[in-house]
């Protein structure tokens, strides 16, 4: 979603070329202390075969970046502030750039077209890997939606079940605990509700 994003904005906005970043403020600065760090500490995870949080420390810096595009907004910033945007954009290209190289040994497909999509071939993780003024070029979803192999009856059940327990107490001169429950089941084009009470 982050690269699609990035990509979209690219093309739509700077001919599709990667744009000129100019000065860093803080927080791509911020952005780019946190990758050289990653770096050194994915190094040591790996090495101490921590595989699994050595993935889960490059994911949360990509969740750190797409959190800087939120707070940030490119797509509205551009419409005022092109050289701004542009800063923007290239640093979250940038850090997905550097995100991509570091998970490439264990997902190296997704993460070449990744870096095709970038039009960068370094795989280098130091910060400015990508080319200003480089060409995107078109890509695949990283991550396609599966189409689903199984059949579709007639009158199968859609959507969601909600079960719903809870529990009150009844003060009529004595204490009786009483058991609720309701049972939604939501249809496709309608909803059936059904209900029941058993008292304790």
């Amino acid at each position: 979603n982050l690269l699609s994003r990035v990509t979209t904005l690219i093309h739509k906005n700077y001919s599709g070329e990667i744009p000129d970043p100019g000065k860093l403020s803080d927080q791509e600065l911020s952005i780019k202390h946190k990758s050289e760090h990653l770096q050194s500490t994915v190094k040591t995870l790996i090495d101490d075969m921590k595989i699994n949080e050595a993935i889960e420390q490059i994911m949360q810096f990509i969740r750190d970046v797409n959190r800087y595009m939120e707070q940030n907004t490119p797509w509205k910033m551009v419409k005022e502030d092109k050289v701004n945007a542009g800063r923007v954009l290239y640093t979250a290209g940038e850090a997905l750039r550097i995100g991509a190289v570091l998970l490439s040994p264990v997902m190296p497909n997704r993460t070449l077209i990744l870096l095709d999509a970038l039009s960068s071939e370094k795989y280098s993780y130091h910060w400015g890997g990508l080319s200003i003024g480089a060409k995107l070029k078109k890509h695949s979803p990283l991550f396609p939606r599966l189409k689903s192999t199984i059949p579709d009856p007639p009158n199968i059940l859609r959507g969601l079940v909600d079960f719903n327990l809870w529990f009150y107490i009844k003060n009529n001169g004595k204490y009786r605990g009483n058991i609720c429950y309701v049972l939604s089941i939501h249809y496709n084009r309608y909803n059936r509700q059904t209900s029941g009470r058993h008292v304790i």
